[in-house]
């Protein structure tokens, strides 16, 4: 199922878990992990982006609500590892950053 084209509804914050391959963002709840805004869209980020903590990297779908998930660090993004529409769980590394 794809995302509806409303505009996401509150911004929830990850925690930010430290590794020896940079900073990985941690899913802030259980929902569908979506990387852009709606179907056909650009993704939020992509390897390469620099962000700040208050980039959003992705939106989780908790029962219809779209929650915006900020980068909560700024850097640049090595990788996203959790995958588009996919569910994913509370502390489930959504994006690795390299911090600045």
């Amino acid at each position: 199922a794809a995302p509806p084209s409303a505009a996401p509804a509150a911004a929830v914050t990850a925690a930010v878990v430290a590794s020896g391959g940079g900073a990985e963002i941690p899913a802030p709840l259980l929902g569908t992990f979506w990387h852009a805004p709606r179907p056909g869209a650009a993704p939020f980020v992509k390897p390469g982006d620099t962000v700040e903590a208050d980039t959003i990297i992705g939106i989780i779908e908790v029962m219809k609500l779209m929650n915006s998930v900020p980068a909560g660090i700024a850097g640049t993004v090595l990788d996203v590892v959790a995958p588009n529409g996919e569910l994913v769980e509370h502390g489930q590394t959504l994006i690795r950053i390299q911090p600045v």
